[in-house]
């Protein structure tokens, strides 16, 4: 599903190497936690294969399409792949139902069609009844959890998280996780979760560790 070859990555003209050389792949249906420590450049991996920047040289393929070379980088991160980072960043004006439409907005869907989706994907992520309340009103957890059901607004085949429990407790660390595990066996969901935390790694089915811009 994922298939990263020989991908080198440098910032501040080339004076700060973060990729060096990075081959992965991830396979279908896969749970897999890039670990290491901070500057290691998973995060920098991560923001490639979502093709939120370009690598300086190498290839990335998400579902057999070369995400170096996409026409359009907007509509691949709409349809093909799920976001979640460390901060939520949900909109705290608007309501949680409100926030999880945000990426059904550039779609054909009807008003009635996204309403009915996004209350779906918040039972699913069980946050059902609370469609109304405000970001602000949540817990960090229930925050999170609206986050999760916004990148899933659009069906993706891959989930990408970056540290998305680095703000979390304990407790809702572990609801997290459960609930991505549950995702994954209910919609054939392939994701890709960077953590400096071997703890949260160990739910993963596999792990691959990142040292000065490799996977080692």
């Amino acid at each position: 599903m994922v298939d990263v070859v020989d991908v080198h990555k440098s910032f501040d003209g080339g004076k700060v190497q973060a990729l060096t050389g990075v081959d992965l792949q991830v396979e279908p249906g896969e749970f897999l936690a890039i670990t290491g420590s901070s500057g290691s450049g998973k995060s920098t991996l991560l923001h490639l294969i979502a093709a939120l920047d370009a690598p300086d040289r190498g290839r990335i393929a998400v579902d057999g399409m070369d995400v170096t070379r996409l026409p359009n980088a907007n509509r691949y991160r709409r349809e093909t792949i799920g976001l979640v980072f460390q901060l939520h960043d949900l909109l705290p004006h608007l309501d949680v139902q409100q926030n999880v439409e945000i990426p059904m907005f550039s779609t054909k869907r009807s008003l009635r069609e996204r309403r009915a989706a996004a209350l779906e994907l918040l039972g699913a992520v069980g946050l059902g009844g609370k469609e109304h309340r405000r970001p602000p009103e949540l817990s960090g957890g229930e925050r999170q959890r609206v986050a999760v059901a916004r990148a899933l607004a659009n069906d993706p085949r891959v989930l990408l998280a970056d540290e998305p429990t680095g703000s979390l407790d304990t407790e809702a660390v572990g609801q997290l996780l459960a609930l991505f595990e549950r995702l994954r066996a209910e919609r054939g969901l392939t994701i890709v979760l960077v953590t400096h935390d071997d703890t949260v790694a160990s739910f993963a089915d596999r792990k691959a560790r990142m040292v000065d811009g490799v996977v080692v």
